[in-house]
């Protein structure tokens, strides 16, 4: 954008990923709440890119040539949700993302938890039950308990609106 070309402050930038680094190590439910509290300082942008590189650095082989399959949205804000899953060998990651919010959320809210999202799951691809790790919020996060094999949004999206599950 070029109405948006200033100077960077590399120092600046740097300070800041130190910081969300340690915060972290150190409580990450914790850092999470303060990131969407403060979501104009460029904070939320930097955190996603360093959580989404140290689990693409993790998971390489799946990121370079993983199978890529569209995941089904069910429930009530299906709509409201785009998710994909990347595959190689025993390894599988799913992506997820909120979309069209203003008819689920007041403007300012986070499109997070069970109060949002209600019975809207993700639909996971063949024989991938878990165990499921969110890398943007650290968490467990548990495979619906029936015959669907699906993931829940409310517990995907709890923490924060954007997930990175990793299996294997």
């Amino acid at each position: 954008d070029p109405d948006n070309r200033r100077p960077v402050d590399y120092g600046k930038r740097i300070q800041l990923l130190s910081d969300i680094k340690t915060q972290w190590r150190e409580d990450a439910e914790r850092l999470l709440a303060d990131l969407l509290a403060t979501k104009e300082d460029g904070s939320v942008k930097l955190f996603l890119l360093m959580r989404s590189l140290a689990a693409r650095h993790q998971f390489k082989d799946v990121f370079e040539s993983g199978s890529y399959e569209p995941l089904e949205i069910v429930g009530e804000h299906s709509q409201h949700v785009v998710a994909y899953a990347r595959a190689e060998g025993d390894k599988t990651i799913v992506v997820a993302v909120p979309r069209f919010l203003t008819e689920i959320v007041e403007p300012g809210s986070m499109p997070c938890g069970e109060a949002v999202w209600k019975d809207t799951a993700i639909k996971l691809p063949g024989d991938v039950s878990g165990p499921w790790r969110n890398w943007l919020s650290d968490r467990a996060v548990e495979v619906r308990e029936d015959a669907t094999e699906s993931l829940m949004v409310k517990d995907v999206f709890l923490h924060f609106p954007v997930a990175l599950l990793c299996m294997g």
